[in-house]
C-alpha cells in the first residue's frame, strides 16, 4: 500500500504470542514492508511473546508473521482477507 509522506502517522503495535516455547525468531511481514522478511523483527518479552511498533499512516493493512521460516497469521487478529497463495493474511485498520 502506498502511504502519503504529508499524512500523519501512528504507532501501530503487533504483539504475537507463541503456541510452543521453543520459538527464536520472529518477523513482522506486510504490506507496508513490501513484504520483505527482515526489514522488522519483533523483540522478545519476558513472558515469552513478541512485540514491534511501527508507524503508520492511516490504512488497511495486510500483514504476517514469519516465525522460525514459516508464515503464519496473527492469532489474535480477528480481520483476515484471501491472499494470492490460497491462504490469508491478517488485516489491521489504522484510523
Amino acid at each position: 500500500m502506498a502511504q502519503n509522506k504529508n499524512a500523519s502517522t501512528k504507532k501501530a503495535a503487533f504483539t504475537y504470542t507463541p503456541a510452543k516455547d521453543d520459538v527464536k525468531d520472529v518477523h513482522l511481514v506486510g504490506d507496508f514492508n513490501n513484504w520483505e522478511v527482515g526489514h522488522i523483527r519483533m523483540k522478545q518479552l519476558k513472558g515469552g511473546s513478541w512485540k514491534a511498533s511501527i508507524a503508520l499512516s492511516a490504512g488497511t493493512y495486510e500483514y504476517k508473521f514469519w516465525v522460525d521460516g514459516e508464515w503464519e497469521n496473527d492469532p489474535e487478529c480477528p480481520s483476515e482477507v484471501p491472499n494470492p497463495f490460497g491462504t490469508t493474511n491478517s488485516k489491521i485498520d489504522v484510523l
